[in-house]
């Protein structure tokens, strides 16, 4: 009879210790089903302060003078905007990518190097100011990554990468190419920031860099360039006459605008401890509207 009890109790000790284990393991999937749906709630939220703050943004850049983008706008901030969506903030900082060198205008439609924004590619290079770069290197490994004449390809062989003999399509591409893969990150940055994909040979004066606008002429030299962009980010010019007189129509490399058909707006949110991060281009559309025609997020 006692030892009947004491299976019994043996039983139900076992018993208990399984609904233990079993109420251990219920509260700790519970928990993480909580801690899962918290963060795709908080994830969604920042996705939308996000898509929020590039509509802000867009209405920054149509309330500019659709003929006049400078650097006096309220647009125009080095640490960027923070705008406030409800109880949250959302980071915008808005480039000008008229302002920056336009990489597709490295070569002609057929894909064969234009000479002049070859040079003007150098001369940006050199007005940026960087140490241990070999300009020359740098220059001539990206024409050789996007022209069309892959005989001498210096990649053809290597598996890792295919070569496209064609424009940039995304300034990450620049890593890959020879002597820009052995550039410090910082260093990298520094050039891409300077970069746009674009294909048109213009650039908008008024926000254009020092380094860019030393591109756009071989008449500049850096003083020169450092005193016309404290000029144009005092007074933006509004026409020709404004810079002819400093840069000359027959010695520039690209077509100079007073305005922009392409901005950039990136954008973060965080809504507990969950972050998004958005790169958006607009485009100028038929009716010289600015509309959003890339979308990258993170």
């Amino acid at each position: 009879m006692g030892s009947n009890r004491g299976a019994a109790l043996l039983i139900v000790l076992a018993i208990v210790a399984l609904l233990s284990v079993a109420v251990v393991q219920f509260q700790r999937e519970a928990r993480v089903e909580r801690t899962y749906a918290a963060n795709t709630l908080a994830a969604l939220e920042a996705q939308g302060l996000v898509r929020s703050g590039a509509a802000a943004g867009v209405a920054l850049i149509r309330a500019e003078d659709p003929d006049v983008l400078g650097r006096d706008g309220y647009w125009n901030s080095e640490v960027g905007h923070l705008i406030p969506v409800g109880e949250n903030t959302v980071s915008l900082k808005i480039e000008d990518q008229y302002g920056k060198f336009p990489l597709g205008a490295l070569i002609d439609k057929d894909g064969v190097p234009v000479l002049k924004m070859v040079d003007a590619y150098k001369r940006l290079l050199e007005g940026m100011e960087l140490e241990d770069i070999d300009i020359e290197e740098l220059t001539w490994a990206l024409v050789d990554w996007i022209d069309d004449d892959s005989t001498d390809d210096q990649y053809e062989f290597n598996e890792n990468f295919v070569v496209p003999n064609s424009p940039i399509e995304h300034l990450d591409e620049l890593g890959r190419i020879t002597g820009y893969d052995q550039l410090a990150p910082e260093t990298l940055a520094a050039i891409l920031s300077y970069l746009d994909t674009r294909a048109e040979a213009e650039v908008n004066v008024n926000t254009a860099s020092v380094p860019m606008l030393m591109g756009l002429t071989p008449t500049l030299t850096i003083e020169e360039a450092e005193d016309l962009y404290a000029q144009l980010g005092e007074a933006p010019a509004e026409a020709e006459a404004a810079i002819s007189g400093i840069i000359p129509i027959s010695a520039r490399a690209m077509k100079a605008l007073f305005s922009s058909n392409r901005i950039r707006l990136i954008l973060s949110a965080d809504v507990r401890d969950v972050r998004r991060e958005a790169d958006c281009i607009l485009e100028k559309d038929k009716d010289d509207v600015f509309r959003i025609a890339d979308w990258t997020q993170n």
